[in-house]
């Protein structure tokens, strides 16, 4: 809070609460902590983790002393070396816990965690860290109750639980998005970035060339460096193209993006500049520099405001490099629509005007050079490549100058740069002139380097110049400060409260807080006072600081013109320090309101407005140029481009925006408003984000379960009807939760009366439904982890009044645990509805008695909170018991807004009468349930604990805490022994009962009090290096026990437990490798294993478990990690029974599930499924034996029973449950063999395939389901995308290589007789295909046709075909799929005489399997090969399906309607139908276009086949030489020179324009292999006499 003075210093310490956080009384006055200490503690000890988790090299592990823990500062330099930096981690922590409380319930809790993920997938870390803030205040609030909004504190007795919350939380988000994505998140790393644009166009060879040599020399120089690149951004710009942009880490794929830029196009000298600097903005980090190489003045001038806006939101530096002397002549002579935009507006700056304007708006520089200097002005790019750079002083001075700059013990090096009109700086120390080690000037650019060494105290810099002299002195120093600029928001009962401007920018007379955090500042270091300086480095307040050891302080100010932030003091070595901001506060004169973004909803494919409030601060009347621009250009326009507002008043336009079709759900687009005046310009970043269409109404939703003889088949049920009001129809969503061990047998979508069932496939042929060319992510399910259970997911657009039913049925198996049966329900419908209804009925083979519910647990909150649902009604009857609940809307309501989301368990008993019981499932089979009553034996444990430094903080805690818990569970007659592991291994030395040379000890009261102490002095330590030796010795432990009680060990009482966050070991094995050589140690014991917070090994660790007889489970730390292990080891700590076969005798009955079992535990039993060997007869009894064998308390017992078959007989037939018990435990041991063995995996794989498929199951990791959509096609969710091969997964970072040949090639002549020869210097073989993720390559015709074909990523050809009237022409011919696509030619009038068009009216296609299709404009006629025929019209939506042939009609309209041909898989057409056209010169015609090509063959031929090559090796060799300044070329391809012009083609399918490369002569194509393409029939397969394939 703020007391409300004038100024004020808050200095950030622990304050004295005096009322409890959860409401109670406190007896004395409490210290309580901020959310700020609470989230900084914690993120520290995440990085800690994440450091010692991720060793920089195999030789350089991180290793901190108890010392370097207490400070981030300390625990960088411990990892990454001397000097490194923690100014970007501050920030990135810094957007975290500033983020303002809010409304915190505004979203829901999963959906914040998803928005996490995708944000932080997507590299929008600035949203991502805010969404973080939200989640963990969100957390700190659930778990202290409301009392947090008064006090904003939490209690000492609190804060143990709030920071183990917070560092769960971490932990989560680290798992989910990678250790990649968490470092950047958190900015756990050090380096600098470069980023370049550069001009691509013809004239610029010599500088392409020179930057990527200078790249190449920075590359290798820095390399192992703390100043190495850590990041790299290009983007090439030409006209019309800018981009792609590459950002990358990696420096390899960085200068395979250079090797595929040279220089062509351009030729009417204004180029795209602006959209290359642009897109730059968009990927570079913050705090960057941006380096722009061109010759030329920008065509795109209009964008410079939105430029000049993003660069200053992120304080990114824009240099340029001018080759030439920039000449505006942008509005003379033939004006483009662009030059017009660009021309109307007076306010906008061009040619020369606009770069210098841009580098003084940004803090950057505009430098003329000669190209002939190109590569030794590139020299400056070192400028920005400095890590740990901080400014001691910046200002802008007269003729004559002295700056005193302080230099500190930390600087180790000092840089000097001055611009404008300065002739000389130079650098004394008492007196004496300081040289400099590097000088480096371009233009007027002037820079030193000099060596401090340790000659540390005041210097003094001396300026001189001709008139005034910007002059910046910095240092490299890891000292430094970072702040943010907060509002004043008044609250109730007089308190303030702080709103962080995410511009930064606060209003003209405006009150505010600067909240500064100093980062390497060490004891001893003192802040003396904070300054805000001008320009030219006046004092405009200064703030004494009286606590100076304090390191965040909150100084209030109030602002009257733009500011540097200065902070001074002293260092522990008494030397001054100061150090100056680097971006300067800016002053506002108007205030741009965007909450209407917040409010607006934005759908896919719907257009809408906001509208805009613009505030004008000047005392004057002011008119302001207002722009839009964002990042994924939903926004259309603006209603006016400049608006006049009085003084002190309020103006206001409208944004229009239009999302696509295609644009994803919950996807987020930054929009960067602008007003400028003549003198100032104010910007204000917004979020779109697109939202589902509105959900639809939930109508009813059901769970019904059905449990018979312990086999559940749980049918959930949900129906939403599009209700709402705004005619843009609905989004129908359904989300189930089912068990871990479930299998889903089936889901059907029924979409107004229309069923559409899932069907099942294996999960590797997932990839070839997924087709990432159609512009969006599909969607069906997810399935994953969460809390041992799965998702399923699903979505559809539903028109207004229509409505879906999703039903979902899934089958579980009941497991005995402690006597009792558990079946946990999961509710997700998501809303609330009058018709909710969950029905259990439960049928068993003996009496159900003890029928429970527990308590109902929601998952909305971090913290489980359970809740007593009112109106269960229990009912049992002998052998049979009822759960119903059909809760009101109230009582919906006052558990969630959202409806009951989470979950209850009905936990029941069934009376056992013996040792085996038989229950006939139908006359050949029957089911035995096996319940072996014997005392539980006793057990022998070793608890393997890693201490090592990764597990430092929160997760040793927990370890410690959880082994004291499972410790305390055991029996004084069950055996334990402990042993830690670090860099070493040692085990506990205690022996109080006497057996001073035992092993292992008892679990009496006694020796587990004195373990526990000695658990107490347990501290993390030291490397992980030795978990291998660790094991062995834990191994001896319990062999060595075995020994000395001469007993027999195995696996079910004997048995290690390992508590660690990791398998890594010494940084030269992988984690597989350690599962390999402790599961080749180990052959005896079982190994449970307990992982806590981010672990990189889980797959390991689970691996390791499942392959030794283990269990495992993750904890990622939360408060109630011991609920979570308690159940789990009682599950594993009662052995009743080991080595288990049961013989049954084999002349009668045989069984079709497992015999064998490895333990059984006490109050748990084994399910067989047998199949009798004779008819049933009711004449007399007949029994079969049963022998049960195995090892118990007592020894090896061997047990007889009699099973009475004739009860078979005269059974009624349980068709719904007939072989579900033997099918899931089939397919239950066969997934407990995968995991145990290797040798025959494949065969198990196959196994479990084979039975999934044939009984319609969807088993974990196995299969999957499709869904069939309406519209034809199939959709998966981004869950089963990650599991594919990573090329078709992964697309973020993705580049082509590309290396140069150097061949000879025979010259050709083409049209008018010139005879030409390729330059072999353009000639390039690309040594990786774009992964298919990419855009996809465009292979199609359109229009009156224009066959339009992508060469490579940067050359895209076009041509026309025309023939005569009826012509056939081959288009796609595959021998060895016996695929052919043949279209038929009419030829019309065009609008002029002799201006003929020729349209594509008629398709034939021949499928492969003997199915031949003709679609003409109207209708589809289907033919089978037995001459049975089917007529699709056109006219209304329809699917027609066959195996290896699904054709759907879609998208129908009054003028056209699109079909989709699917032969394969991997092979799908698209076909769109033109008709009705206004224009009456363009006749009804088709266009086609291959969607997926991967089914096609290297010997497909045809007019598009021939370009469809993405299997070979290598792609065609394409270049291009460029004419008339770049508006025309020769194409070079196969070595074959095409006669080239560019244009622009439009196509009316998807309303964007085409540019491309046009054949100046379409006969030049074709003229050797024209007849060759032409067939007589529309049907006709291409033959080696009639066809042969085009040489191209």
């Amino acid at each position: 809070m703020l007391a409300p003075r004038s100024v004020l210093v808050l200095l950030y310490a622990l304050n004295a609460c005096i009322e409890s956080s959860i409401g109670q009384p406190q007896s004395s006055r409490q210290t309580c902590g901020s959310f700020r200490e609470i989230v900084t503690k914690s993120v520290v000890e995440s990085a800690i983790s994440f450091f010692s988790d991720n060793s920089l090299s195999p030789q350089r592990h991180f290793v901190p002393s108890r010392k370097e823990l207490q400070d981030i500062s300390t625990v960088f330099e411990a990892y990454f070396g001397n000097g490194a930096s923690t100014r970007r981690f501050w920030i990135s922590l810094m957007q975290i816990v500033n983020t303002a409380d809010g409304n915190l319930y505004a979203t829901d809790r999963l959906q914040l965690r998803n928005d996490i993920r995708r944000f932080a997938n997507d590299q929008g870390f600035d949203l991502t860290r805010r969404k973080i803030g939200v989640l963990l205040r969100r957390d700190v609030v659930d778990l202290i109750g409301a009392d947090w909004r008064i006090s904003h504190c939490v209690y000492e007795n609190n804060l143990d639980a709030v920071q183990r919350t917070v560092v769960a939380e971490l932990s989560r988000i680290r798992d989910d998005i990678g250790d990649q994505l968490f470092s950047e998140l958190l900015s756990l790393n050090t380096g600098t970035v470069l980023n370049l644009v550069i001009d691509s166009t013809g004239s610029m060879a010599q500088e392409i060339e020179a930057v990527k040599t200078r790249t190449k020399l920075l590359i290798h120089d820095l390399s192992n460096t703390i100043d190495h690149l850590r990041s790299l951004t290009f983007v090439p710009f030409n006209d019309p193209k800018v981009g792609p942009a590459t950002s990358t880490s990696d420096s390899q794929a960085l200068l395979s993006a250079f090797d595929n830029v040279y220089a062509h196009g351009g030729g009417d000298l204004p180029e795209l500049s602006m959209g290359g600097l642009l897109l730059a903005l968009q990927r570079a980090e913050r705090d960057s520099t941006i380096y722009v190489v061109t010759d030329a003045e920008a065509k795109d001038a209009e964008l410079q405001d939105q430029i000049i806006a993003y660069a200053q939101s992120r304080n990114i530096r824009v240099v340029f490099l001018l080759t030439e002397q920039i000449v505006s002549w942008l509005c003379v002579g033939l004006a483009s629509p662009r030059r017009l935009i660009a021309c109307k507006n007076p306010a906008l700056k061009l040619g020369g005007e606009l770069y210098e304007y841009i580098a003084n708006e940004t803090g950057g520089e505009s430098l003329s050079i000669g190209r002939n200097t190109i590569f030794q002005s590139t020299e400056i790019f070192k400028l920005s490549l400095r890590h740990a750079e901080v400014n001691l002083d910046e200002r802008i001075s007269g003729e004559q100058g002295r700056i005193q700059v302080f230099v500190d013990s930390s600087v180790t090096e000092l840089y000097v740069r001055s611009a404008l009109s300065c002739d000389q700086v130079q650098i004394r120390f008492n007196g004496t002139l300081l040289p400099s080690t590097v000088s480096i000037t371009v233009d007027h650019l002037l820079h030193a380097k000099l060596d401090v060494g340790k000659v540390y105290g005041k210097y003094i810099a001396i300026v001189s110049s001709s008139s005034s002299c910007k002059t910046i002195v910095s240092g490299k120093s890891n000292k430094g400060f970072v702040y943010n600029v907060a509002r004043i928001t008044p609250g109730w009962n007089g308190s303030e409260s702080l709103d962080i401007l995410s511009d930064g920018n606060p209003a003209i007379h405006e009150t505010v807080v600067v909240l500064l955090d100093m980062y390497g500042f060490q004891s001893g270091d003192i802040v003396k006072n904070v300054q805000f300086v001008d320009r030219a480095g006046s004092a405009v307040q200064t703030i004494q600081i009286t606590e100076g050891h304090m390191r965040h302080f909150e100084v209030r100010m109030n602002v009257t013109t733009d500011v540097f932030v200065a902070v001074s003091g002293i260092d522990a070595m008494r030397f001054g320090i100061r150090r100056v901001a680097s971006k300067p506060i800016r002053i506002a004169k108007a205030v741009i309101d965007c909450s209407s973004f917040d409010t607006a909803i934005f759908r896919p494919g719907v257009p809408g407005r906001v509208q805009i409030k613009v505030t004008n601060l000047l005392n004057r009347s002011a008119s302001f140029s207002v722009t839009v621009q964002d990042e994924s250009n939903y926004v259309t326009s603006v209603s006016q481009s400049r608006i006049t507002i009085s003084a002190k008043a309020k103006g206001r336009f409208f944004v229009q925006y239009h999302p696509p079709q295609t644009a994803l759900p919950n996807t987020v687009s930054k929009v960067m408003l602008t007003a400028s005046t003549d003198d100032v310009s104010t910007y204000r970043t917004c979020h779109l984000k697109v939202t589902p269409a509105t959900l639809a109404a939930l109508r009813s939703y059901a769970v019904v379960s059905n449990v018979y003889l312990r086999m559940a088949e749980v049918t959930i049920t949900s129906r939403q009807e599009a209700t709402s009001g705004t005619g843009s129809g609905s989004r129908a969503e359904f989300l189930a939760i089912t068990p871990r061990d479930a299998m889903i047998s089936s889901f059907t979508m029924t979409v107004d009366g229309t069923a559409y069932a899932g069907q099942v496939t294996p999960l590797k042929n997932a990839s070839n439904y997924y087709h990432p060319g159609k512009g969006e992510i599909p969607r069906l399910w997810s399935l994953f982890d969460l809390d041992q259970v799965s998702i399923f997911q699903t979505s559809i657009n539903l028109r207004e009044g229509s409505y879906a039913i999703f039903e979902l049925k899934y089958q579980q198996l009941m497991r005995r645990t402690r006597g009792r049966y558990e079946h946990r329900i999961n509710l997700r419908p998501g809303q609330i509805t009058d018709d909710f209804r969950l029905e259990i009925n439960i049928k068993e083979d003996n009496t159900v008695h003890k029928v429970t519910a527990t308590k109902f647990h929601t998952q909305q909150a971090n913290i489980s909170k359970s809740f007593t649902l009112e109106g269960i009604v229990i009912e049992e009857k002998r052998n049979a018991a009822r759960v119903t609940f059909d809760p009101s809307t109230d009582v919906q309501r006052r558990i969630s807004p959202d409806g009951l989301n989470g979950h209850l368990t009905i936990e029941y008993a069934v009376a056992s009468e013996s040792v085996l019981n038989t229950v006939p499932l139908n006359s050949r089979r029957f089911v035995n349930f096996v319940v072996p009553d014997y005392p539980a034996m006793k057990v022998r444990v070793v608890f393997l604990l890693d201490d090592s430094l990764s597990m430092f903080g929160k997760k040793l805690e927990i370890a410690l805490t959880e082994l004291k818990h499972l410790i305390s569970t055991l029996t004084p007659y069950d055996s334990f022994a402990i042993v830690t592991y670090n860099s070493i291994h040692q085990r506990i030395r205690t022996s109080p009962d006497g057996r001073k040379n035992s092993s292992m000890v008892l679990a009496t009261a006694t020796n587990i009090a004195k373990v526990n102490t000695w658990l107490d002095r347990v501290v993390a330590q030291g490397s992980r290096g030795c978990i291998l030796k660790a094991m062995e010795a834990s191994i001896s432990i319990l062999e060595s026990y075995g020994q000395e009680q001469g007993v027999t060990l195995h696996y079910s009482s004997d048995f290690i437990v390992l508590l660690t966050d990791r398998l890594s070991a010494d940084g030269m094995r992988t984690p597989n490798d350690i599962l390999a050589e402790i599961t080749d140690l180990n052959k005896k014991y079982a190994i449970h294993v307990f992982s806590i917070g981010s672990s990189t090994d889980k797959d390991a660790l689970s691996n390791l478990a499942s392959r030794n007889h283990g269990r495992y489970i993750h904890n990622y730390g939360d408060i109630f990690s011991s609920q979570m292990l308690k159940g789990l080891f009682e599950d594993i700590s009662s052995p009743a029974m080991y080595d288990i076969e049961i013989f049954y005798s084999s002349d009668l009955v045989t069984p079709i599930t497992a015999v064998k079992f490895g333990a059984v535990q006490k109050g748990s039993e084994l399910i067989l499924v047998v199949k009798t060997l004779k008819d049933c007869s009711s004449d007399g009894k007949l029994y079969a034996n049963v022998t049960i064998r195995g090892t118990t308390v007592a020894g090896l017992i061997s047990d007889v029973m009699n099973i009475p078959l004739h009860i078979l007989c005269n059974v009624k037939e349980q068709k719904s449950y007939d072989g579900n018990h033997a099918t899931y435990l089939q397919v239950r041991e066969l997934l407990r063999q995968s995991r145990n063995t290797i040798a025959d995996a494949t065969i198990i794989e196959e196994d479990i395939l084979r039975i999934a498929t044939e009984n319609d199951l969807v088993v974990r990791d196995y299969t999957t389901f499709l869904l069939p959509q309406p519209d034809g096609s199939f959709q998966l969710d981004d869950y089963i995308v990650s599991t594919l091969d990573p090329q078709t997964a992964n697309t973020s970072n993705s580049t082509k290589n590309v290396s140069t040949i150097s061949t000879t090639l025979p010259s050709r002549t083409i049209p008018g007789g010139v005879v030409v020869t390729p330059a072999p210097r353009f000639l390039t073989v690309s040594t990786l295909d774009p992964p298919v993720t990419a855009s996809r390559p465009r292979l199609e015709f359109f229009g009156d046709p224009h066959f339009v074909v992508d060469l490579d990523e940067q050359i895209t050809l076009c041509f026309n075909w025309h023939g005569p009237n009826g012509q056939v022409v081959n288009l796609l011919h595959d021998p060895e799929n016996s695929v052919t696509v043949n279209g038929e030619i009419s030829e019309y009038d065009g609008p002029r005489p002799r201006a003929r068009r020729t349209y594509v009216t008629r398709l034939g296609i021949l499928t492969g399997h003997g199915t031949r299709l003709i679609i003409t404009c109207d209708v589809i006629k289907i033919q089978y090969p037995d001459g049975r025929r089917v007529r699709l019209p056109l006219r209304k939506i329809g699917a027609w399906r066959r195996p290896n042939l699904h054709v759907t009609v879609s998208g129908v309209l009054k003028t056209r309607a699109t079909v989709m041909v699917r032969l394969r898989m991997d092979l799908l057409f698209r076909v769109v139908a033109h008709v009705n056209s206004k224009n009456p010169y363009v006749r009804n015609h088709l266009d086609f276009a291959v969607i997926e090509r991967s089914g096609l063959t290297e010997s497909v031929s045809g007019m598009l086949g021939i370009f469809s090559q993405y299997k070979s090796a290598a792609k065609d060799s394409v270049s291009i030489e460029f004419r008339n300044g770049g508006k025309s070329a020769l194409l070079w391809l196969k070595g074959n020179p095409l006669e080239v012009s560019y244009h622009n083609l439009r196509d009316y399918y998807t309303g964007r324009d085409v540019e491309c490369w046009c054949l100046a002569h379409d006969e030049q194509m074709w003229e050797q292999n024209r007849n060759y393409l032409v067939l007589k029939n529309l049907l006709d397969t291409p033959t080696d006499d009639i066809f042969e394939k085009p040489e191209y």
